[in-house]
């Protein structure tokens, strides 16, 4: 190889490197930016205060982009968004924008994810055959955003007579739920790693808070996450895998309620109206494949329910087969709730 065409390759390789690891330009003077943790499975200290967690990962990856460093400050969740309401630390997170929260703090402009609220257990408890048939007393942080409101309305709807009992730290939350002096923990999907999750319901995105005001601190955010997002536009999917979608200890958990119905179930009729790749197509006889056969197939492994597929060819023959109560369920109907009230069907 030329030594021209040498230089051309090694300098391909450094860009491409440089590109790949962003390196902080040490001329540049760090800015200190205080940030609030409670040893929620967001951001936790761990032996000789080294931090973990989505959060922390997610803050350092910011660091090589961003001139700046850190300083952690531990307190309960209530005592936190105190101190940040006065300047006392900078950032708080994960933390969901809603209007009375707007109006005490900032909020970076990309959020750092999304998170739901769920009740969850731990794998031994007998929680979920209980669900339906005793009152169950539910943990949760005291002084925490989440939405009190939603957790009764879905315990409304749901046929669930649960007290709620506030915590002053994760720890005790946790020892209560293992001890068995309370039945289920209700937090941020964020808050609670490993658990068996009883239930899911609220999605929300979540956001970097920081002190109404503090422009230079909200500028550094911003423009980390938005550097991350040019370059690695998958990286918050790839930190919410690698800390929580594999870490429910069991699968979906039903109630002894949900067992019965499935027992009696008997087989799903499914009409496939016609091949439409990628969302649903049939190989061949009475064989099926497509993202809308992946995703039933996903309901019927987690859930033990079993799918019977017949390709209708029409839209029109399978809303008949449906209205004669022939098949149970269609693929691949527009979101219309005019056309599903016109046949009485449910989206």
């Amino acid at each position: 190889m030329g030594q021209k065409k040498l230089i051309i390759v090694v300098s391909i390789v450094l860009f491409l490197f440089g590109f790949a690891c962003p390196v902080k330009t040490a001329a540049k003077e760090q800015t200190v930016i205080k940030v609030g943790y409670s040893n929620s499975e967001f951001l936790y200290a761990g032996s000789k205060n080294a931090y973990a967690g989505y959060g922390y990962e997610l803050l350092q990856t910011i660091a090589q982009y961003e001139p700046v460093k850190y300083e952690y400050i531990y307190a309960n969740p209530k005592e936190l968004r105190k101190m940040l309401e006065k300047g006392e630390i900078d950032v708080l997170a994960p933390m969901n924008k809603d209007e009375k929260l707007v109006e005490k703090f900032d909020f970076t402009d990309l959020s750092i994810g999304s998170s739901q609220m769920v009740i969850s257990t731990v794998e031994s408890s007998d929680t979920a055959d209980r669900l339906n048939t005793e009152r169950i007393a539910v943990g949760m942080m005291a002084g925490s955003t989440i939405n009190k409101k939603s957790f009764r309305q879905y315990c409304k709807e749901n046929n669930i007579d649960a007290l709620l009992v506030p915590f002053s730290s994760f720890t005790l939350l946790k020892d209560g739920v293992k001890e068995r002096s309370i039945d289920a923990v209700f937090a941020e999907r964020w808050d609670i790693n490993h658990y068996q999750i009883l239930a899911r319901f609220g999605v929300r995105d979540m956001y970097f808070a920081v002190t109404k005001g503090n422009e230079k601190v909200l500028s550094l955010l911003n423009e980390g996450l938005e550097k991350i997002e040019a370059d690695f536009p998958e990286y918050r999917q790839m930190l919410y895998e690698k800390y929580y979608a594999s870490n429910d200890i069991t699968g979906t958990v039903l109630t002894s309620a949900e067992k019965k119905f499935l027992e009696g179930l008997g087989t799903v009729k499914v009409a496939v109206p016609g091949n439409i790749a990628p969302l649903q197509q049939e190989e061949e006889q009475g064989k099926f494949s497509g993202i809308h056969i992946e995703v039933l197939n996903t309901i019927a492994d987690k859930i033990g329910v079993t799918f019977e597929y017949s390709n209708t060819e029409t839209l029109n023959y399978a809303v008949e087969l449906m209205k004669n109560g022939e098949v149970d369920i269609i693929c691949n109907v527009v979101d219309n709730t005019d056309w599903a009230d016109h046949y009485g069907f449910l989206l």
